[in-house]
């Protein structure tokens, strides 16, 4: 029966929750817009997801918007075709001031999706993402946070004996600056680690190396069995010397400046204080969200 339903629902799709999808950042055909007062600025590549439960985005501006605790804002995630996929309602609750720009925090109220009807979203939710932790109100806020390809970057941190390598898309650089933000969840075992020392690793990798990091996620509560044990030949970062894959693009050491509780998932405000390249840059990996891929059909999931 599901696959028949399957078949009536997706035709010759078949569902995967979140597909990963192997692209260069200028093939990204999506934008995001940020408007307040009615007036809307393109945040495509200024906005990040940086938690889940509450939901928070954190959007970079290079001066400060006319824009305050009492308004209102919302993001308008639209195809490359210019139709409006989803639109989130946001709540703005933290504000954080550089030199360089100001990062404002917001915790989402709602959300909307225009991909389908309501009764066939209603459907493919209640047939395939149903879970005692997800409700309905959180998997329309994925469905439009991941309707923007969220670039998968692989973090590393070591101490002593102790080390730990995983991928995350709850993360990125902050254009124009030499600044990034991590939305890492409070039941990752190496976050404690990270604060104290205030030192992690970024690196881009190539999408080719899909299967040897999905093998790593199990390690965001835990700990991978040693360096040896790794799927990858490591080198060592140059300050820092954290084991990385030799196959990297490019890493970042990062330095911590900030931290903030945002829910389930705390923001690690740092600044690169050095930028290796490493290999040849290609395809990376990225995140979109099942219906983005039925909707668009514009990326193929690797």
């Amino acid at each position: 029966m599901k696959k028949l339903l399957n078949i009536l629902l997706f035709g010759n799709a078949f569902f995967k929750e979140y597909p990963a999808v192997s692209i260069t950042e200028n093939e990204i055909k999506e934008n995001v817009f940020f408007e307040v007062d009615e007036k809307q600025t393109d945040v495509s590549q200024k906005h990040w997801l940086l938690s889940l439960e509450p939901m928070v985005f954190g959007i970079w501006f290079e001066s400060a918007p006319n824009f305050d605790k009492k308004n209102k804002g919302k993001l308008y995630f639209k195809s490359g075709q210019n139709k409006t996929l989803a639109i989130v309602e946001l709540n703005l609750t933290e504000i954080i001031t550089e030199k360089e720009g100001i990062l404002l925090l917001f915790t989402v109220e709602e959300s909307e999706l225009f991909y389908i009807s309501p009764f066939k979203t209603k459907l493919i939710y209640g047939l395939y993402y149903k879970k005692p932790k997800l409700s309905f109100n959180l998997f329309k806020n994925l469905t439009a946070a991941f309707s923007f390809p969220r670039k998968v970057r692989l973090v590393s941190f070591k101490k002593d004996d102790y080390f730990n390598i995983f991928p995350m898309d709850l993360v990125g650089n902050i254009p124009g600056t030499n600044h990034f933000v991590f939305g890492l969840r409070h039941t990752n075992n190496t976050l404690d680690k990270i604060i104290e020392e205030k030192k992690i690793v970024a690196a881009e990798f190539p999408s080719s190396l899909k299967e040897e990091i999905y093998q790593l996620a199990k390690h965001h509560s835990g700990n991978p069995q040693g360096i040896d044990a790794l799927p990858f030949s490591i080198l060592e970062t140059n300050l820092y010397q954290f084991p990385i894959p030799e196959s990297v693009i490019q890493y970042d050491e990062i330095e911590i400046l900030k931290t903030l509780n945002l829910g389930s998932h705390m923001l690690l405000f740092g600044k690169t204080i050095n930028t290796i390249v490493v290999n040849e840059n290609t395809a990376n990996l990225y995140h979109i969200h099942f219906l983005t891929h039925l909707n668009q059909n514009q990326y193929e999931p690797t």
